[in-house]
């Protein structure tokens, strides 16, 4: 336990590249969606952003509800590992 201290002494920084990544996992899984059902457990410490560091909170959310197929197979949670409650009212879709 005192070896995460200093890991989580840092502020998180950088990209938080959520959409890439999920499209990125319904397409490798695409063919086992079919014969079971897959659940995704999303960890993020931001707010959803692509490489460039450009917000993509409505991309998520299309991709959560359209790009999810079949969506009753598809179970997605998003956890927020942070205590800015600015990050984590936009995470309610």
């Amino acid at each position: 336990a005192e070896q995460l201290i200093p890991v989580f002494a840092v502020p998180p920084a950088g990209p938080t590249p959520i959409v890439r990544t999920l499209r990125q996992v319904l397409q490798e899984k695409r063919l086992e969606i079919q014969e079971r059902k897959l659940l995704i457990l999303i960890a993020t410490d931001g707010v959803p952003t692509n490489d460039n560091d450009q917000q993509e909170t409505k991309p998520l959310e299309h991709a959560l509800r359209h790009e999810r197929n079949p969506i009753n197979r598809i179970q997605v949670t998003l956890i927020a590992c942070t205590d800015d409650n600015e990050c984590v009212g936009q995470r309610n879709f």
